[in-house]
């Protein structure tokens, strides 16, 4: 019991960490230049890890509609 408190509680403190950092400015940044980096150390276009990034969210999303 006490260990699904804590994993309620720190899963709380991370969704509001993430809502915090993604009110920044600089969250936007960040999260641009790690798709690049991923990319330059692959060897492959922007694009393609943007887009591999976005199909969770589009999956996501498609859920939630068609239920």
């Amino acid at each position: 019991m006490i260990a699904q408190i804590l994993n309620c509680l720190f899963a709380g403190m991370g969704v509001g960490i993430d809502a915090f950092l993604s009110v920044l400015p600089i969250y936007n940044q960040l999260n641009s230049f790690k798709e690049w980096l991923i990319a330059n150390a692959l060897g492959i276009d922007i694009a393609i890890v943007s887009t591999i990034f976005l199909i969770p969210t589009l999956f996501k999303v498609a859920k939630k509609i068609f239920r």
